[in-house]
């Protein structure tokens, strides 16, 4: 399986501590909700099927940070997510601003962020292109610590002999890799 060439993805420098404002909407469709956080920079969140005020409430117990409504930062990345679910092959582009990340997580989700829409990966075979054969439960955990969804389409990781897991639950892992034609 080949990965992207270039990363739709830009992974700015990761921050050491939690923004004091964090910009938040949401990118609704007929049979999806996104919610998105981050700075004017990049996002630092994207979760599916929850409310915005659940996200609104993470920001400020985990972060302390102040939410701000605002759609603005994340034209180009919701204009991205309705093309994906409107059955629009492609990447996402976005800039992403990992927050307090591992060196290993990161690169985890560096690979992710190349696998190509419609295809899949198992942990082991990222692991491989890591050059780190044997990693594929830590690669599972950095998978399940992808704050990012979508736009690191963690998804597209499977174990070897099932789906494995996904944090934002199976039935959206299903449903995704099912808009994608790898599942029936």
């Amino acid at each position: 399986m080949k990965l992207l060439q270039e990363s739709p993805v830009e992974f700015l420098a990761p921050l050491s501590k939690p923004p004091e404002k964090v910009y938040v909407t949401t990118v609704d469709g007929d049979h999806y909700s996104v919610v998105l956080a981050g700075t004017e920079q990049g996002l630092l969140r994207v979760m599916m099927n929850v409310p915005l005020e659940f996200l609104i409430g993470n920001i400020r117990s985990d972060w302390n940070a102040r939410a701000v409504k605002d759609s603005t930062p994340f034209e180009s990345v919701a204009g991205g997510i309705r093309s994906y679910f409107t059955g629009t092959p492609g990447p996402i582009r976005a800039a992403v601003q990992p927050l307090m990340i591992t060196p290993f997580t990161l690169e985890v989700h560096r690979i992710l962020a190349r696998i190509p829409h419609g295809a899949t990966l198992r942990y082991g075979e990222v692991a491989e292109i890591m050059g780190k054969p044997g990693a594929a439960r830590a690669v599972g955990s950095a998978c399940g610590r992808n704050p990012v969804l979508l736009v690191v389409p963690c998804h597209r990781v499977v174990a070897a002999n099932g789906l494995g897991g996904f944090g934002a639950g199976l039935d959206i892992k299903k449903t995704l890799l099912r808009l994608e034609h790898v599942l029936p």
